[in-house]
């Protein structure tokens, strides 16, 4: 290809090694098949076994990789891309086949497929909140002791109601004569997005044994135990109204067993 009297290289380059050398530098630049990428890619533009060489790359979409390699990856919404890359590789010869002084240069031109991945999906504040609370599971029940409160990322527990309270890392309870219910509340905040998620927790009132007390005992004790008794005998002291003792475990009394004594 003859394109005038340019400048003498300081060597004698034949048309034949010209070529020879671009093909050498197509083997040095050349992408892979299927090249995929998420970041940016080098594209040489200089080869040092001839300086004089000229590389030069396009893109046929330097919005997604720019003629220098830099790459910039498509949102989630608009997909993976699909970009050509061009380079043109010119290398100059004074001298043609036949021996005979002649200034040309070679140069051809080859594609390189690239696919650039797009940015992986990125869910709302909405979405990752959500995404915590729907992962603690039902809580609600009744419940007759403490039990534990799961770690949630940004979560905030709190109570309305009776017989049950936040503690560190749990929740205690507190059983009275009386039933109980509570709303234990959840609340994730994540950037501007605040999610809730309640539970129903009832709390059982103690149950309360009654002892009448027929042999008019000036004092009663009861005395408690399943494997190991509670406390040293007699038990504990009770009071007496009217001939009765009513007496409220503070703990539920399944496989207790009781002896009122004086």
């Amino acid at each position: 290809v003859s394109c005038g009297t340019p400048s003498t290289p300081a060597d004698v380059i034949t048309e034949t090694e010209a070529d020879a050398i671009v093909e050498a530098i197509r083997s040095e630049v050349a992408l892979p098949d299927g090249l995929v990428v998420e970041s940016d890619i080098e594209l040489p533009t200089s080869y040092e076994a001839e300086p004089e060489a000229i590389i030069a790359w396009s893109s046929s979409n330097p919005s997604v990789i720019s003629n220098a390699g830099l790459v910039n990856r498509p949102t989630f919404e608009e997909g993976d891309a699909l970009v050509t890359l061009t380079v043109t590789i010119t290398m100059k010869y004074n001298q043609n086949a036949a021996g005979e002084t002649h200034y040309g240069r070679v140069q051809k031109v080859y594609s390189f497929n690239v696919t650039v991945t797009a940015m992986p999906y990125v869910p709302t504040d909405e979405e990752v909140a959500e995404g915590y609370l729907a992962a603690v599971a039902d809580l609600s029940g009744s419940y007759k002791d403490d039990f534990d409160l799961p770690a949630v990322t940004n979560g905030v527990w709190s109570v309305e109601g009776n017989g049950i309270e936040v503690a560190d890392g749990f929740i205690k309870v507190t059983r009275t004569a009386e039933d109980q219910a509570a709303t234990l509340t959840l609340t994730v905040t994540v950037g501007e997005y605040v999610g809730t998620r309640t539970f129903n927790i009832t709390v059982p009132a103690l149950v309360t044994l009654h002892y009448y007390n027929s042999n008019n005992w000036s004092t009663v004790y009861v005395y408690e135990w399943s494997v190991d008794p509670r406390v040293a005998w007699p038990g504990t002291k009770v009071d007496v109204v009217d001939g009765w003792v009513h007496y409220t475990p503070s703990y539920d009394p399944t496989g207790y067993n009781y002896i009122f004594t004086n």
